[in-house]
């Protein structure tokens, strides 16, 4: 049994120590020390523990958090208070106030626990034990203890959704002259059968679209060229860009042009619309859009964006 008392000034967070600092700057009783973690392991009931002083000297009240990554594993898995994290204070005015304590319940793998504190009156020393009582083990690492106020940690970021299917082209380096649509696209409103593209929109202002992005990646600018098979009729008085196909292109530079487009034909029939246009920069990414608002039934197919002609 290694048995150490060390007072350490000011505020000190083990986990920045090297193995060797951290092991002489502890008390341990029954605590072993190895590769950066404290093993307590008792065969039979006893008080184990390491042990962390700092002399704050405070001249006001100031709060405090304190705790460490644990790992628990009682003999008795029923057993819930099996080890304590806990401080002990003693004020400047020399009262004392022992056992501010934090639960370290079983658990299967290292976790964090943390317990923030503001005692009444200024804090002289802070003695800080992690400790065990129990048949089992527990291991300690990265025990700290600080003045001030404990962060709230920012929420979690969730996961990107993956884009729907269709919404981004699966083609990759596609050669000049060959199309980059992959059927089907990704729909809003609108349904897919053998080729065709269907909107049927029951009232005014209803929208219903198609799109893909494609990493086009360009190197040099080279003219592209846009196109679809419609067939449907604009009602009287509509916008023309409320059915029409377009093309948004961002440039390698990061700038970006929008709403390249075609208005589409009134047609009875299928009937193709394409339109060339020439980039002035080389693309990174183009979306191609294909656009309904509009009452009424529409129908289209073989959407395509072809690079190089």
């Amino acid at each position: 049994m290694k048995l150490l008392t060390i007072v350490l000034a000011g505020v000190l967070a083990f986990g920045a120590l090297s193995a060797a600092a951290a092991e002489e700057q502890m008390t341990c009783c029954n605590a072993t020390y190895a590769d950066g973690v404290y093993t307590i392991e008792n065969t039979a009931p006893r008080v184990s523990y390491i042990k962390y002083v700092y002399e704050w000297d405070q001249t006001e009240v100031k709060p405090f958090y304190f705790g460490a990554e644990y790992f628990a594993q009682a003999a008795d898995p029923k057993d819930k208070g099996i080890a304590a994290i806990r401080a002990d204070l003693e004020f400047t005015d020399g009262t004392k106030l022992p056992w501010v304590t934090i639960g370290m319940p079983n658990n299967q793998k290292f976790e964090k626990t943390v317990r923030p504190f503001t005692a009444k009156k200024p804090i002289k020393t802070a003695t800080f034990y992690a400790e065990f009582r129990r048949v089992g083990k527990v291991q300690i690492r990265n025990p700290f203890a600080k003045e001030g106020v404990l962060k709230a940690a920012a929420p979690a970021k969730p996961a990107p959704k993956a884009p729907p299917a269709g919404m981004i082209g699966s083609k990759k380096n596609v050669p000049d002259g060959e199309n980059w649509v992959s059927d089907p696209m990704f729909m809003s409103g609108a349904t897919f059968k053998d080729g065709v593209y269907t909107f049927d929109n029951a009232a005014p202002n209803k929208t219903a679209a198609l799109c893909q992005t494609f990493n086009v990646d360009q190197q040099e600018p080279k003219p592209f060229t846009f196109s679809v098979e419609s067939k449907g009729s604009r009602p009287e008085g509509e916008q023309k860009i409320n059915y029409a196909i377009f093309v948004d292109i961002t440039h390698q530079d990061g700038t970006r042009i929008s709403c390249i487009n075609i208005p589409l034909q009134n047609s009875d029939d299928f009937v193709k619309n394409a339109r060339t246009f020439v980039p002035k920069k080389p693309v990174k990414t183009a979306t191609l859009f294909i656009w309904c608002k509009m009452q009424g039934k529409a129908e289209f197919r073989n959407p395509s964006l072809v690079f190089g002609k």
